[in-house]
């Protein structure tokens, strides 16, 4: 079976969502001397070539203080939610494949996340790697093809109406879907912070 060429790896750490349930940006929030989005890039950066943030393009000027330019990756494509980053970040890399982290999983870990690269490069034949939690499917910490996402961005250009909801889970279903179990030891990894009494 082929093996993957890592440096095709592009981590993508997820921040462009409202966090209007937390009331402020949740990765310009604190933690340790550095905010979540600093924390979850370096969670990412050891097992990509390269790591990006994905934000709206009202946030370039905050993230501007933190990231480099080169580094933000504004939405620039006609869908809503997380899947306008996933599909603007595939526009800007189109031979990458994503390695997604959202910026609310701070306990989440380089090991943790390697599981999905380990499986990914036994067998690269999937379009999308993600973890399945008791929650359910955990889309906001998956590794997308390059060749799955290209598929689902032709399917939504050519048809804009197929993903009515712009949902991930529905850009799930487009694909092929390799499904690793969450491992009882890594369930804390899975928790997104949404509110303010969950920090």
């Amino acid at each position: 079976m082929s093996q993957v060429d890592r440096r095709k790896v592009l981590g993508l750490v997820m921040c462009g969502g409202k966090s209007s349930r937390m009331g402020e940006d949740k990765g310009l929030i604190e933690i340790n001397g550095h905010t979540w989005s600093q924390h979850v890039y370096n969670v990412l950066s050891p097992l990509a070539h390269q790591t990006v943030i994905s934000i709206h393009p009202r946030q370039k000027e905050a993230y501007n203080e933190i990231f480099s330019p080169d580094q933000l990756i504004p939405d620039c494509v006609g869908v809503a939610g997380p899947l306008a980053g996933l599909l603007s970040v595939h526009k800007a890399y189109p031979d990458n494949d994503l390695l997604v982290l959202a910026c609310d999983m701070i306990y989440m870990s380089s090991e943790v996340m390697e599981k999905l690269l380990a499986v990914y490069q036994v067998d690269p034949s999937f379009d999308i790697y993600v973890f399945r939690s008791e929650r359910g499917l955990e889309p906001l910490s998956g590794l997308y093809t390059c060749k799955g996402l290209a598929k689902a961005y032709n399917d939504i250009i050519q048809s804009p109406n197929t993903l009515k909801d712009y949902s991930l889970a529905h850009l799930l279903s487009l694909g092929t879907l390799k499904e690793l179990r969450v491992d009882a030891g890594d369930r804390k990894a899975f928790i997104n912070l949404n509110y303010k009494d969950d920090i």
